[in-house]
């Protein structure tokens, strides 16, 4: 009997009688009927790399999968913004714990997603997309998911380089939305657009003032030398890795909606903002820079700007060493507006060579401006970075992450 024979079967042995009960007889031997003459043909179940329940021609497949991040975070700051006093924080937490379940029905060639988060201590929906894929490399995505805009959001955050996306991804990034994309892949080329609900407009209804009237999204790849377009998934290069360059560019475009305007918002605000990247990677090491900017029109207008760059090398094949700088320029019309950046060492072992599913990491952070005289785009008490309020440089936050990925 096929497996959808079979789902019919039990469920009208399940639907024959009022309730389910020890004296109902006929529906348990209607239902162990149905499971044994079906026995051989249940669908496959095991571990490839990942959980998974399949079908027995391969047709239909589902995938279950997490992502567990634990921290211990410490935090030297010379001068806190609000003592004046030099102070010392540190503790704990879960920076992702995340579920998720992904599956393909190959024959239609759509797949989908469904992703939620539970470090909060509570549930919160992150990704609900179906992609169907079409041919010539031409596919549509319909649903909730990270806007394709950065070179940094293009890999997920637990195959990052450093344990957390940079300062400017956070400041420049679109984070979530809600909208429809359209993409085209090619051996050497890749190109996707997206009409969305805006920056973070994500788990909000029609009517919320969050999202933008309209919001357009456009990201474009170009891939030179060996290296296949599998190996840009993360931003490191395992000591196997081929030869690769990775060229991007993004630009974003929106009316309204989550704009961070610098003074009080109006109707009709207007967000623009693009990025150029470059990924180089090699047996053993990697380097990406990547340069922002956005222009806001609002009731009180800026343009700011930003730029990432980290390079990182492996000294075995599970222990690997890293640094990057990050430096935003914030309009220099707005209120606290000085120009911040930081640098960052750290180190990763892999437990498992090639993979980065159980990861140790040790990083640290060392704030070269204070956040107070940048205030009017870096934010604190920043939960991700672990930058507090200071009114000094030197700021210097220690973070160590163990990483489980399944």
């Amino acid at each position: 009997m096929p497996s959808g024979s079979r789902a019919i079967a039990l469920t009208a042995a399940f639907l024959g009688v009022p309730a389910f009960a020890s004296d109902d007889a006929p529906t348990l031997h209607a239902l162990t009927s149905v499971w044994e003459a079906d026995e051989a043909e249940a669908a496959n179940a095991g571990y490839d790399g990942k959980f998974y329940i399949a079908s027995d021609d391969g047709n239909a497949r589902l995938n279950i999968g997490g992502v567990f991040q634990f921290r211990y975070v410490a935090n030297f700051n010379p001068e806190d913004a609000h003592t004046g006093d030099s102070e010392f924080s540190n503790g704990f937490q879960f920076r992702r714990l995340r579920l998720n379940m992904t599956g393909t029905f190959k024959e239609a060639g759509v797949d989908f997603k469904i992703q939620a988060e539970f470090a909060s201590g509570f549930g919160r929906l992150l990704d609900a997309v179906v992609r169907k894929s079409f041919d010539d490399g031409v596919w549509i995505l319909v649903g909730q998911h990270e806007v394709s805009y950065t070179r940094e959001v293009e890999a997920p955050s637990s195959k990052q380089l450093a344990i957390e996306r940079s300062l400017a991804e956070e400041v420049f990034g679109l984070d979530r939305a809600t909208g429809i994309a359209l993409g085209i892949d090619r051996d050497r080329w890749r190109a996707r657009g997206t009409l969305s609900d805006g920056r973070r407009g994500s788990n909000s209804a029609f009517y919320d003032e969050s999202e933008a009237d309209v919001a357009l999204t456009a990201r474009a790849e170009l891939r030179l030398f060996d290296a296949p377009w599998k190996q840009f998934d993360d931003l490191t290069a395992f000591p196997d890795s081929k030869r690769g360059l990775l060229l991007g560019a993004g630009l974003h475009w929106q009316v309204d909606g989550n704009i961070p305007s610098p003074g009080v918002r109006g109707e009709n605000d207007r967000l623009l903002q693009g990025t150029l990247d470059a990924s180089y990677e090699d047996a053993g090491w990697n380097a990406m820079i990547a340069g922002h900017f956005r222009s806001i029109d609002a009731d009180s207008d800026a343009v700011d700007f930003g730029l990432v760059a980290q390079a990182g090398a492996f000294l075995d094949e599970h222990n690997e060493v890293y640094t990057r700088f990050v430096q935003l320029w914030p309009d220099p019309d707005r209120d606290h507006s000085d120009p911040f950046s930081t640098i960052a060492v750290g180190t990763n072992h892999y437990f498992i060579p090639d993979s980065h599913a159980a990861k140790l990491s040790v990083e640290g952070n060392l704030l070269l401006s204070d956040t107070v005289s940048s205030s009017s785009i870096v934010f604190t008490p920043n939960v991700s970075q672990g930058i507090l309020a200071g009114d000094e440089a030197g700021q210097f936050i220690l973070t160590a992450q163990l990483q489980l990925v399944f």
